[in-house]
């Protein structure tokens, strides 16, 4: 019986969609050998090559590179995915360090003139004697500063919506009020503002104050405490009581001058 020979194919060309590729990943060469059937019977199993993938037994035939189909997109996937960490990692921007408060021991970010809020680092109300933080048109909230409520003489401090908390403003947009006849202060639990008794409760028998953290009221030890060392007064303003936060604002206002 003649001979049966195969055409020789070409070496294998990777689609357009993968050229971008091509200069990262090693030469792959598909080169099938001719086939010559010299009997009916021969097998085209002594013929073709087995898969060596790794070194392992494969029962596929080898089609690229003495491997499989799917040993040479395994090959393919494991080559890329060591590669996109790098590729990942020149992509990223290094985020801009943050300046630190330039007083000595003190890690705090640095707002105005190169230190933090505490140490001078804002807007002073510009009412003689006030130490608050100035706000739009360079007063305090107290003093006039921010924004105003936006129903007609009004002057109370605008939130959330252009108005003030008993014209409607807030987070949620409207107030509860205490319950207390002729009392406008915000609600609280139970329905009455902190004076009348809305809120928790301090823990200590027969205290009738506003609890704080911990469950006790400030006289009882709850809250925080001064962070001053040595003063066990409770921390009020930014983690210092009222002497010690009245002291750090002169200090703040002689550095900033």
């Amino acid at each position: 019986m003649a001979t049966a020979h195969l055409p020789a194919m070409s070496s294998l060309t990777l689609p357009p969609l993968m050229s971008r590729w091509t200069s990262r990943l090693p030469a792959i060469k598909m080169e099938p050998q001719g086939l010559e059937l010299s009997s009916p019977t021969q097998s085209l199993d002594s013929q073709l090559s087995k898969c060596s993938y790794d070194g392992a037994f494969c029962a596929k035939y080898a089609k690229v590179d003495c491997l499989c189909l799917q040993h040479c997109r395994l090959v393919m996937q494991s080559h890329l995915a060591s590669m996109s960490p790098a590729m990942s990692s020149s992509k990223k921007r290094k985020k801009p360090e943050t300046r630190l408060c330039s007083v000595d021991g003190c890690g705090k970010p640095a707002k105005r003139k190169g230190v933090c809020m505490d140490h001078g680092g804002r807007h002073i109300c510009k009412v003689d004697g006030c130490q608050k933080c100035a706000h739009k048109g360079g007063f305090c909230i107290g003093h006039g500063g921010g924004r105003r409520c936006s129903v007609d003489g009004c002057s109370k401090s605008a939130q959330a919506g252009g108005t003030c908390y008993s014209h409607g403003g807030g987070k949620h947009g409207s107030r509860i009020y205490c319950k207390w006849e002729g009392c406008t202060k915000c609600a609280h639990k139970g329905g009455f503002c902190i004076a009348h008794g809305g809120g928790r409760r301090c823990d200590v028998a027969g205290c009738t104050r506003s609890a704080q953290v911990g469950g006790s009221c400030y006289s009882h030890g709850g809250g925080k405490r001064c962070r001053v060392e040595g003063c066990n007064h409770a921390g009020r303003l930014r983690g210092l009581c009222i002497r010690h936060k009245k002291q750090s604002d002169e200090a703040a206002l002689v550095q900033s001058q």
